[in-house]
């Protein structure tokens, strides 16, 4: 399922600790397969935008690889990331809901914005590709962060629920999505107990969005 990372390790997830691309990657795929099983692939795409001192990139699409193609009958996920400051964030593209994709980010700073820009042209240039209506990009009801490293958790969660919804064949248009810091606790636990499972090692080396 990670085949890019196994033998590499990945982070230990941790309170207090920022993960690198790899722990939310691997956060977000562990979600779709308990959510779908090993059917997964069929059901949801996942998308990666970083940025660097060289600007805005598009990292990697799973499964697919880079020349995925957008989908409109599967749950997209696109993963937003910066640098500088470092920070994690989310877009939600729903089948059920085709005129809006939705910004999950508790805490919005201004490099993010480039990447949030960057990802959205992106989705539009697959839409026009594809002959597929535009949506609007608006931004999701999401719990805000007072912290400065719990985003990259708070998106793998954002995540989880909408594949939860959407597997249990809810719309998505106007989405709330709560949790509570025990409920950040516990994700972090069970991400650190599935990654073994899966055949990665845990780090104890924080790594920063790259």
């Amino acid at each position: 399922m990670l085949k890019p990372y196994k033998g590499t390790g990945i982070s230990t997830y941790c309170e207090g600790q920022r993960g690198h691309l790899g722990n939310i990657v691997f956060g977000l795929l562990v979600s779709a397969q308990q959510t779908y099983g090993d059917a997964w692939p069929d059901r949801l795409q996942l998308h990666v935008f970083s940025s660097d001192a060289h600007g805005v990139k598009a990292s990697e699409s799973y499964p697919q690889g880079r020349n995925a193609t957008w989908a409109s009958d599967k749950l997209q996920l696109i993963v937003l990331g910066t640098n500088d400051p470092e920070h994690w964030s989310i877009i939600i593209a729903s089948p059920s809901n085709q005129h809006h994709a939705f910004l999950c980010d508790g805490l919005v700073c201004a490099d993010h914005l480039k990447v949030i820009k960057a990802a959205k042209d992106t989705m539009n240039m697959f839409f026009d590709r594809h002959k597929v209506k535009r949506r609007v990009l608006a931004d999701a009801s999401v719990p805000t962060q007072t912290d400065s490293w719990s985003c990259m958790i708070r998106a793998i969660m954002c995540g989880w629920t909408a594949m939860q919804l959407d597997n249990q064949g809810h719309n998505f248009d106007a989405p709330c999505i709560t949790f509570t810091d025990e409920a950040i606790s516990r994700m972090i636990k069970q991400l650190n107990e599935a990654a073994p499972l899966h055949g990665l090692t845990l780090t104890n080396n924080s790594v920063l969005p790259s």
